[in-house]
Parts: structure tokens; C-alpha cells; sequence
């Protein structure tokens, strides 16, 4: 193949704006799509926020006064998703009002206070 034989494109028609300009719609593309994704993201996260809130109580060991007490109700009491707290040290339990998928959080952030937690018991809702 003889290079010199080629011919040149026009400006208007060159390769490279081409190139440009798939490369523009291709941008345009994936940020139409990026927002598509980040609504749905944010629908995803309004659901979560829905889930009915249960009661569950929780056993916890090693609280001996009511400082103890009061030192759970206020740390759950700040986790997304708890409604009620209430820890109780003479009977060993702390009773939550909160969505389900936070149990594991108010569970991590009562043992990291330094008590040993059992596992959440789910309270059935009474009539009355």
C-alpha cells in the first residue's frame, strides 16, 4: 500500500471529530444512566426507611446501676432507625423500638460500651 496515495479526509469528517464525538454521547449516556441508578439508590434507601419498626428485647450482661442504664438508652437512642429505648439493669435486658436491620447495630454498639449482649428476642404486639 503507497501512503502517498491516501486522501484526506475534510476537517468536518476527519477521524478525529469522529471520535469526539462518539466519545460526547457516550458521556452523555453514562451520566443519563448515573442518574437513573442514583434514584433508584435513593428509592432503595426510602424503602429501607419503611420497614415497620418492632419491639425487641435484648439481653445484656454486666450493667450494675443505673448509670449503666441510662449510658445504653442514650447511645442506642442515637441509631437511625431506633424509635424507643429503654435499657433495664436490674432484669439484664435493654427493650428497643426500631426497624429490624438495625438490630445488629444497637447489638455491635451495646458490646462495644463493654457488655455482653445476647441475642434479640422479638416481642409479639399485644391487643389492646
Amino acid at each position: 500500500m503507497n501512503f502517498s496515495t491516501i486522501t484526506r479526509l475534510p476537517s468536518d469528517r476527519h477521524p478525529i471529530n469522529f471520535l469526539v464525538s462518539i466519545f460526547l454521547m457516550i458521556c452523555v449516556i453514562q451520566l443519563t444512566l448515573g442518574g437513573c441508578r442514583e434514584a433508584r439508590d435513593g428509592d432503595a434507601s426510602a424503602a429501607a426507611i419503611r420497614l415497620p419498626a418492632q419491639t425487641f428485647v435484648i439481653e445484656v450482661s454486666g450493667m450494675h446501676c443505673g448509670n449503666c442504664a441510662e449510658a445504653i438508652t442514650a447511645k442506642v437512642a442515637k441509631i437511625d432507625g431506633v424509635t424507643t429505648c429503654e435499657a433495664d439493669w436490674e432484669r439484664g435486658t435493654t427493650t428497643v423500638l426500631a426497624r429490624p436491620d438495625t438490630i445488629p447495630t444497637i447489638q455491635d454498639s451495646i458490646a462495644r460500651m463493654g457488655f455482653t449482649i445476647g441475642p434479640a428476642a422479638t416481642v409479639a404486639p399485644t391487643d389492646e
